[in-house]
């Protein structure tokens, strides 16, 4: 299956939107995403999870792995709306506990308008190598 990305930074925070299964197939399209986010420049950068219906460990370690380079560079990475199965995902790998959750983009979006961006990566935890 093929992953639907679309980009929306006509307005900061950027938001990504996923949909599709996001898997060991997938990952790369999602890391190179971010990645071309975070090189133009966006510190904070919200991923819309509504329309992920999988996630495996390849998906949580692109998210991590933006989320720590965010971090790295005084930015966060915030998800919004995740679907039950990948909110129960990210609470059994406790990942939930390291990233902002929003239950929609607009409830992550104002609370990046409300948060000075620092280098703890929004996250209630420490850094995840």
């Amino acid at each position: 299956m093929t992953l639907a990305i679309s980009v929306d930074d006509r307005l900061p925070p950027a938001v990504l939107a996923v949909g599709g299964d996001l898997d060991l197939n997938t990952a790369p399209e999602l890391l190179q995403a971010l990645t071309r986010l975070v090189d133009a420049g966006e510190r904070v950068v919200v991923v819309d999870l509504a329309g992920v219906e999988f996630c495996d460990s390849s998906g949580l370690s692109v998210l991590v792995r933006v989320r720590n380079r965010l971090a790295g560079l005084g930015g966060s990475l915030a998800l919004a709306a995740p679907t039950p199965i990948v909110q129960r995902v990210l609470e059994v790998s406790g990942l939930d506990e390291i990233f902002g959750m929003y239950p929609s983009v607009e409830a992550a979006r104002d609370a990046s308008a409300h948060r000075p961006v620092t280098g703890d990566g929004g996250g209630a935890g420490g850094l995840v190598q």
